[in-house]
């Protein structure tokens, strides 16, 4: 760094003053003569350096801890919510291609949004098993009734069977007693 002052006569004040005073080197200033100049050098490389250095280490060290957040924020996200959404994909889609057990359920037992999706997925899967299993009770019930109906349709068949075997025989006998 290099500083320079320059000291110039600029009142006529000064002026009289330094041409009148006993230990002046002069006695004919005049207004605007350069009275003296001071120039400070004082070397700075050595600082600049180091201050160059030390931003250096301050970007490289951000650039370190950016790239650990980064792989932190990455590897939560795979352990704590893709591996969640994973397994509720898993269980959506076993139970759209039909091969779900509705008894499973999707562990929801924290508060975040994947936890409130596993709770409606497990509410969903419980509504549709109780459904099923009504479901599952009328086509018992359906399938018992078609049996009794079945029955039914066989013992009406047999007695229409019967009363026609009856009715060709009376026929058969008015016929006779006709020609008789």
């Amino acid at each position: 760094v290099r500083v320079g002052v320059a000291d110039t006569m600029v009142a006529q004040g000064c002026i009289s003053c330094h041409n009148n005073h006993p230990k002046t080197p002069k006695n004919d200033w005049k207004l605007g003569d350069l009275r003296g100049v001071l120039e400070i050098n004082i070397p700075i490389d050595d600082q600049l350096a180091t201050g160059r250095n030390l931003s250096n280490t301050i970007v490289i060290s951000i650039v370190i801890a950016v790239i650990v957040l980064i792989i932190t924020f990455y590897y939560s996200y795979k352990v704590f919510v893709q591996k969640r959404l994973d397994h509720i994909n898993t269980a959506l889609t076993d139970i759209a291609e039909g091969h779900g057990d509705l008894t499973q359920r999707i562990d929801a037992g924290e508060s975040d949004d994947i936890s409130q999706i596993a709770l409606s997925f497990n509410q969903f899967v419980a509504k549709m098993q109780t459904m099923i299993s009504e479901l599952s009770s009328v086509s018992s019930d359906l399938g018992n009734v078609s049996h009794q109906l079945g029955d039914v349709s066989r013992e009406s068949l047999k007695t229409i069977s019967s009363q026609q075997n009856e009715t060709e025989q009376l026929a058969s006998a008015m016929t006779e007693m006709q020609v008789a």
